[in-house]
């Protein structure tokens, strides 16, 4: 969780007029990552400045699933537990996107530290299919090569990563 959120500051720094925003779940888990020994922890996995010093905690979205940006409207889904404790993902319908987060992964190795059993893997599965109903045109994703394009096929190529976990 935190690889996706030690970003925010600098994010902010460059788009000063951008707000770090997330449901209130994730906001909780975001202080408790900021923690003195968490922050330790996750520094210890990034070191050398790999986290800036100064973090961002997100203001929390309304408690409604809908916001807004420019005339577009966002739809919050939360999800059952998967790779994380907080897990949700964004739908924009009119353009056809979805923010996976930590739900779609590109090619590379997916964490299975907290999705440590078959049950809440089969959670995992079962939100790639809520992403997939959509029918999304553009997915972006949170965890991926650096040279590889976001997109919806990486959805069945996350389930084809679980699906192969579980055989073995």
């Amino acid at each position: 969780m935190g690889t996706i959120f030690f970003g925010s500051p600098i994010l902010v720094k460059d788009f000063p007029e951008a707000k770090c925003v997330a449901t209130s779940s994730v906001v909780d888990c975001v202080k408790g990552a900021l923690s003195g020994e968490n922050l330790c922890l996750w520094k210890g996995m990034f070191p050398n400045g790999q986290i800036p010093n100064e973090q961002t905690v997100p203001k929390p979205l309304p408690t409604n699933s809908e916001f807004s940006i420019d005339d577009h409207s966002l739809f919050r889904i939360d999800v059952v537990l998967l790779d994380t404790q907080c897990s949700s993902f964004l739908h924009v319908p009119n353009l056809k996107l979805v923010v996976s987060g930590d739900i779609v992964y590109g090619e590379c190795s997916q964490h299975f530290g907290e999705a440590n059993t078959t049950e809440k893997r089969k959670h995992w599965l079962d939100a790639l299919d809520q992403i997939a109903a959509l029918e999304p045109s553009i997915v972006v994703l949170g965890h991926k090569r650096e040279s590889q394009a976001d997109g919806p096929y990486l959805i069945e190529l996350t389930k084809e990563y679980i699906l192969g976990f579980e055989k073995n």
